[in-house]
């Protein structure tokens, strides 16, 4: 049996071969699957980690950038506290009544130098930041230290930090030529800077420069093409001035009118101007300058003739100079005066330069002149003749070397911050108007002298800066019912101020002082609105048709003074809200007709000073109280201090006399001399008088006050985003 077995091996030792070789090619099949795979998951291994190595290098770049980031942001944040405290201690300091120099001056020099610092800081935050590093080794060796020619070979740009100050936002770019992974970020930045605001209240009032006109027009404007003006034989008129271009005379147009237009050109009319009933100028140069009097003749007619009249129009334009490239204002100069006599509309216009008028401005009767510059001078007097005749200035500056005259039915109206007049403002007849408009500063050397039925207006261009300086306001003769409205000014200042039959008053300054006299005779309503109110002469107000009111400015403190003396007769006078009023002087008086037709004084102030040599006031048969009343400025008690007694009788007249003594009656509001149903003046111990200390009143302006506003500054950044 084995042999059997034995031999059937034998027999089949062929046939296992293919099965040994099949077998053999399937384990070196999976033996090179194996290794294949082990080699792929080798290189997906090694893939993997410098993957992850480059975008560690990248947020390690981001990471060193975001200090830098970090860093700029606290140095800014830093100086804005550091100028939040150094505002807040400036604004303390500033807002005291009396600003210590010696810790403001400091304290300047700080902010400056902390403002400037911060001022680099913003701009530093565009300032390039380069991060730089070893490719193999990035985590190691960034820097923001550029190469140099020891380490170049190393050290490689890997990104970079910009600043977009556009949209206040930082971005870190990394630099994918040298890290493989690209990865990106940014980050807005929101900032609000630290800062201090001044706002200056009452600052000192500034008197303008006076301008004079410098050097003469005919050397100041050369070379200058002379010609003439003039009407020929034909009854028609006509401009020549040889060396313009066509060298021609130009005539009047088929509408009556001479157009000379040469705006580079300084043209001097030579000729005395003959002219044409109803003809019309229009002159245009760079400069014009009329060598004899502007009056030309023959240039209206009357109602009966057509009434014709004839307008001229002049005007000087500027020119640019070539050397400078800037462009130069010319001037209209008169030498011998201007006064046409034409009935028409004028216009004498040099846009930011000079008109001069050497000599007299004259107005027709119906006829209108409008001036445009930048600054006006007469040398003469302003003359406006009687019926309807009409004078228009817009302005800088006008100075008029004597004085201004307007008669009945006439009207100057100013738009001019800055107005010198050597002499009189005087308003003759009746129905004049003079309105002068934004008034930074008029000063009339003599007096303004108005007629009846004047409108005179004032309007300063600022209550806290403008100022009025006038010698004296009266009547004309045979002036009334005038009206005066002055407003808007922080100082009113004159000499005499005369207001008589049924004229009124609207005065609204914050500083108002009257120097000499001060009478208000038979007038009608009388209103002034100011802080501080200063009459220094004699003050006398007789039988006025409405009350005199004198009140406080926008619920602002109220000082007032009557330092001559003080007579009141049979009118009403109302003083409200006021902090201290002084009747000081020779004497005090208020006086009547009768019981029923005295004087009447309402005074609220806290403190109110009878400050008198003497004082008399009036009591008629049968009145037990005067009509003089007193209460604090909020119709509370008052302080009232009475310099000398006062000898007043009692209810039983002629039999008892009591002295109401001299002394400070503390805390009482009553009618003079009660106190209340209960008490009067003359059963009351006064405590000793001590006279007013007016030199101790501050100004409402001229010394000024600051108010200091901070706001604080921050600076945060938004959200991170990686790209």
């Amino acid at each position: 049996m084995n042999e059997k077995i034995k031999q059937g091996i034998k027999n089949n030792k062929g046939n296992a071969l293919p099965f040994v070789l099949i077998i053999s090619f399937i384990i070196l099949l999976m033996t090179t699957s194996l290794l294949a795979i082990a080699n792929s998951d080798f290189t997906f291994t090694q893939e993997t980690v410098e993957s992850r190595q480059a975008y560690i290098d990248a947020k390690s770049v981001i990471e060193f950038g975001k200090i830098e980031i970090n860093s700029r942001m606290t140095a800014l944040n830093n100086i804005n506290t550091q100028l939040t405290g150094l505002y807040m201690e400036y604004k303390t300091e500033m807002e005291k009544p009396t600003p210590n120099p010696s810790i403001i001056n400091p304290l300047k020099t700080k902010i400056d130098a902390a403002e400037i610092r911060r001022t680099e800081l913003i701009n530093a935050l565009s300032s390039e930041f380069v991060i730089y590093g070893n490719v193999k080794n990035a985590t190691e060796t960034l820097t923001s230290v550029e190469p140099t020619a020891a380490n170049e070979g190393n050290l490689v740009k890997l990104g970079e930090l910009k600043f977009d100050s556009t949209k206040n936002q930082f971005r870190i770019e990394t630099d994918s030529k040298n890290i493989s992974r690209k990865l990106d970020y940014k980050i807005g930045f929101n900032y609000v800077a630290s800062t201090k605001t001044e706002t200056t209240t009452g600052g000192p009032l500034v008197t303008p420069t006076k301008p004079t006109y410098d050097g003469n027009i005919s050397t100041n404007f050369s070379p200058w093409i002379v010609g003439e003006i003039d009407c020929n034989g034909n009854y028609k008129v006509y401009g020549d001035f040889p060396g313009l271009p066509g060298d021609q005379p130009r005539y009047e147009n088929a509408n009556q009118v001479l157009t000379l237009n040469y705006p580079t050109a300084n043209l001097q009319v030579d000729n005395k101007i003959d002219w044409a009933i109803g003809r019309s100028l229009e002159l245009t140069a760079h400069s014009i300058f009329i060598k004899h009097e502007f009056d030309p003749s023959d240039c209206s007619s009357s109602a009966e003739d057509g009434g014709r009249v004839s307008n001229f129009n002049m005007t000087a334009v500027e020119k640019l100079d070539p050397t400078t490239n800037k462009l130069l204002p010319g001037d209209i100069y008169f030498k011998h005066g201007y006064t046409p006599d034409n009935q028409g509309v004028n216009t004498l216009t040099a846009t930011g330069g000079n008109i001069v008028i050497n000599g007299d401005l004259e107005l027709a009767v119906n006829s209108t002149v409008n001036i445009t510059c930048k600054n006006l001078f007469v040398t003469g007097d302003i003359y406006l003749d009687s019926s309807n005749s009409k004078l228009n200035i817009t302005a800088e500056n006008i100075v008029v070397e004597k004085g201004i005259s307007l008669n009945r039915g006439t009207s100057l109206s100013t738009n001019c911050p800055n107005i010198w007049i050597g002499k009189d403002i005087e308003t003759k007849s009746s129905d004049v108007s003079v309105e002068l408009k934004n008034v930074n500063y008029l000063n009339v050397k003599n007096n303004i002298k108005l007629g009846q039925a004047t409108q005179f207006i004032v309007t300063g261009s600022s209550i806290n800066g403008s100022q009025m300086i006038v010698n004296s306001i009266q009547p004309n003769e045979g002036g009334n019912t005038y009206n005066i409205n002055v407003a808007n000014f922080a100082s009113f200042r004159c000499q005499d101020f005369s207001v008589n039959n049924n004229s009124t008053v609207q005065l609204t300054s914050k500083i108002v002082r009257i120097e000499g006299k001060t009478e208000f005779s038979w007038a009608g309503s009388v209103v002034i609105t100011t802080q501080y109110l200063d009459c220094t002469g004699e003050v006398k107000i007789t039988r006025l048709s409405s009350p005199l009111n004198i009140k406080t400015f926008d619920g602002q403190s109220l000082n007032i003074r009557f330092a001559g003396s003080y007579s009141q007769l049979v009118s009403t006078v109302n003083i409200n809200g006021a902090d201290l009023v002084i009747f000081g002087g020779t004497s005090f008086v208020l006086d009547g007709d009768n019981k029923e037709s005295q004087a009447v004084l309402k005074v609220a102030a806290d403190d109110i000073y009878l400050d008198n040599v003497s004082i008399n006031i009036d009591q008629f048969y049968g009145a037990d109280r005067s009509m003089f009343y007193y209460t604090g400025k909020n119709n509370n008690v008052t302080n009232f201090h009475l310099k000398k007694s006062v000898i007043w009788d009692s209810g039983d007249w002629h039999y008892y006399k009591f002295q109401v003594n001299s002394g400070v009656y503390n805390t009482i509001k009553g009618q003079f001399p009660e106190v209340d149903p209960s008490n009067w003046l003359y059963n009351m111990t006064p405590d000793p008088y001590q006279g007013p200390e007016w030199d101790k009143i501050k100004l409402p302006v001229g010394a000024g006050s600051v108010t200091v506003t901070v706001t604080e500054g921050a600076g945060s950044t938004g959200s991170e985003i990686y790209y």
